[in-house]
């Protein structure tokens, strides 16, 4: 799994330094939007064409206004899903003397390491694992 840094700050009211890991969600969604002219104003559709012949007989034609012009695009989006949240003391000795970009950097590969071995041991166990026979059969 792919993981990116959700959040990474430190609180000092409970003298924590907090990591947050979470994986990246790409979402595309339809958008209809009103049409605009150069000078901001709505653009409409043609409408219907009428004639209108006035008291003196004379004929003009006229067009209705018609729905507002749209169009449709699709906007992406990206969305960080935290999953799960790391804590370190402040008051670990490790971090004395070191700045801030140290600490978030020791922390960081901290918790890739952690995440390495999380995966290395689910993997072994798995293999140690036989399902049942019968797996995925009707019940």
């Amino acid at each position: 799994m792919d993981y990116v840094i959700a959040d990474h700050h430190y609180d000092p009211l409970h003298e924590l330094w907090r990591l947050s890991i979470g994986t990246v969600e790409e979402h595309e969604e339809e958008v209809t939007e009103q049409v605009y002219d150069e000078q901001g104003e709505p653009v409409f559709e043609p409408g219907e064409t009428i004639t209108v012949t006035d008291d003196d007989g004379n004929d003009h034609e006229h067009v209705l206004v018609g729905p507002p012009a749209t169009r449709t695009r699709t906007v992406k989006s990206r969305v960080v899903i935290p999953l799960e949240d790391f804590a370190f003391t402040a008051l670990d000795p490790r971090w004395e003397g070191l700045s801030e970009d140290a600490i978030v950097k020791e922390q960081r590969k901290m918790v890739r390491a952690a995440l390495r071995k999380r995966e290395k041991d689910a993997e072994d166990a798995a293999a140690r694992l036989s399902p049942m026979p019968g797996v995925g059969d009707p019940l």
